[in-house]
């Protein structure tokens, strides 16, 4: 069985993981101003991601770091190029409790 290639002309989201994205945004894709109730990282494997966090716009590319956004920060993506990214939903850290020597 030949495997399926992955090649949409328009905007597709593919669930990896319970926490995992895959995600093809063609050239031109605005996602309007929105929030997530949890932290989230952009890495982009192919293509360019212009990411406006508050006042402050980052383009995100290959080879540069992954995009940390703090929960409930509004944010906004354009893409510049047909880009493929991956967008991970990061839980809140729990508190653990410090168990205290007796």
């Amino acid at each position: 069985m030949k495997p399926k290639l992955l090649a949409p002309t328009q905007h597709a989201v593919f669930k990896l993981a319970a926490d995992l994205l895959l995600v093809f945004k063609p050239r031109g894709h605005c996602e309007a101003p929105h929030v997530h109730m949890h932290r989230q990282r952009l890495h982009v494997l192919r293509g360019a991601l212009r990411v406006h966090v508050g006042a402050r716009a980052t383009t995100v590319r290959p080879g540069s770091r992954a995009l940390n956004i703090a929960a409930g920060r509004m944010h906004e993506t354009l893409a510049l190029q047909d880009t493929w990214l991956v967008a991970e939903a990061i839980p809140p850290r729990r508190r653990q409790r410090r168990q205290s020597a007796r």
